[in-house]
């Protein structure tokens, strides 16, 4: 009887570390983008903006709009260059982070 039990005991620790471990494989970027957009973002529309992970498959810039939307840009776009310096300029001072 308590041979069946070790057994059985074994077998969900085994199994849950089974688990535990593909949940840990799952992270990665919460956020990568695949399309962009080819029309500029109205500067007045962008509350912030970040770079996407290095894990994802290609460099993005995110912005995110006042409706707390996401757009992807590509960053050697010269509009995605112009939004970003005004972006900064705006923070310039300020210690928050994104």
């Amino acid at each position: 009887m308590t041979a069946s039990r070790f057994v059985i005991f074994s077998a969900v620790v085994v199994l849950l570390c089974a688990v535990s471990l593909s949940e840990g494989l799952r992270i990665g970027p919460q956020r990568c983008c695949f399309t962009f957009s080819t029309r500029p973002v109205p500067i007045k529309k962008v509350v912030e903006y970040s770079m996407t992970s290095q894990q994802c498959p290609k460099e993005a810039v995110l912005f995110k709009t006042v409706k707390g939307h996401y757009v992807c840009a590509k960053p050697t776009d010269s509009w995605v260059k112009e939004n970003i310096k005004i972006i900064d300029s705006r923070n310039v001072g300020s210690h928050g982070t994104l």
